[in-house]
């Protein structure tokens, strides 16, 4: 058996998202090629053993998971003892780029986008941007910085509604699960949503709202990639916000979501168009916008690290599609180690042509 090392915490407003992706990731995968070594990252950004880490899972989960006993120093025991490395971690510092970095430097296989895509995906305006530019279409926005609303923040509230009309969504350029959202539909809640969003980034984006259906869809490969069927989330409060993702339990999902084989193969086409483009990499789930009025097709969000939570609709949606979970991390496993092994031939040092 092999050790599969899943990292899982995080220095992230994420951080208790992660441990219940970890928690329902270890109850799921029974592991025919692979033992979970747990890895458990504090808020603070220590990074503790497999014993200690395991005590931070649910009781349940311990008696699935190795704990081998690390002698050496962590990064040393992890290049010589660890398969591959399941970076389950949200948001910040997780799901931007800097962890693959970091796997990268140590020379290990890990799953998921690489360190480019990781930090495209997670900065929604860079994502719409280089959407836009190649043709896929997202909903209309503005952003702005940090040091732009605090320099002329009346001029930013006036610049909104001219360009946007109402409803809008204020968000995070950075962060996931919804987190430092809020829904705005009148002028005089601008500021405090504002507010509320740079608690989270230095950047904030702020959406048209439209009235939509709600699509995902979950995508795997190495920049060629491939679809599984597309499901639909049905909110249960006025937008499919954090509450309602891990603690109301209102919201609803349909797999496979109702739509016309026409609608589903545009769907799938511009998802893997958009993975293509953030040059991503293993997995993402790709959320969508179809408007109820007109039928358009609107890109919202690209999740490049996706929950793994009971709720979660990534793995269902590839169960649906005929995918077992152990396939599907299996899979992810797979795809992870074609791109180390791709990454492994390009040369790191100057090579004179005829050399070897």
């Amino acid at each position: 058996m092999k050790n599969l090392l899943l990292v899982f915490g995080g220095r992230s407003a994420e951080h208790t998202v992660s441990i219940t992706s970890a928690n329902s990731f270890i109850r799921g995968f029974t592991g025919r090629h692979h033992r979970v070594v747990p890895l458990y990252i504090s808020l603070e950004g220590t990074w503790m053993l497999p014993g200690d880490s395991s005590l931070k899972l649910d009781p349940d989960c311990l008696r699935k998971v190795s704990v081998p006993e690390v002698r050496e120093p962590l990064f040393d025991w992890i290049r010589q003892h660890v398969d591959t490395v399941f970076p389950l971690l949200h948001g910040t510092y997780g799901e931007d780029g800097t962890i693959q970095g970091l796997f990268e430097m140590i020379g290990v296989p890990y799953i998921g986008a690489g360190v480019l895509g990781s930090s495209m995906a997670m900065d929604k305006v860079i994502t719409k941007s280089l959407l836009e530019f190649n043709g896929v279409p997202v909903v209309p926005y503005l952003s702005f910085y940090r040091m732009e609303w605090e320099a002329d923040p009346s001029g930013i509230l006036k610049r909104i509604p001219g360009k946007l009309p109402s409803p809008w969504f204020v968000k995070p350029a950075n962060a996931g699960s919804s987190i430092g959202i809020t829904k705005v539909k009148a002028e005089k809640d601008l500021s405090l949503a504002i507010e509320t969003a740079l608690k989270y980034d230095d950047r904030v984006l702020i959406e048209q709202g439209l009235n939509v259906r709600e699509i995902e869809i979950s995508v795997m490969g190495n920049i060629s990639a491939r679809v599984s069927v597309p499901g639909e989330i049905i909110p249960g409060a006025d937008f499919y916000d954090y509450q309602d993702k891990y603690h109301a339990g209102k919201s609803q999902s349909v797999i496979p979501a109702d739509l016309s084989e026409e609608m589903i193969r545009k769907i799938s086409d511009c998802a893997k168009k958009a993975f293509a483009v953030l040059n991503l990499e293993g997995m993402a789930r790709i959320d969508f916008f179809i408007d109820r009025e007109t039928g358009a097709i609107y890109l919202n969000e690209v999740n490049t690290i996706p929950g793994f939570t009971p709720i979660s609709m990534y793995p269902k949606m590839w169960v649906a599609t005929g995918l077992s979970y152990d396939d599907l991390i299996e899979s992810l496993i797979d795809l992870a180690h074609q791109r180390f092994r791709q990454r492994k031939e390009i040369a790191s040092n100057f090579l004179t042509i005829g050399s070897r």
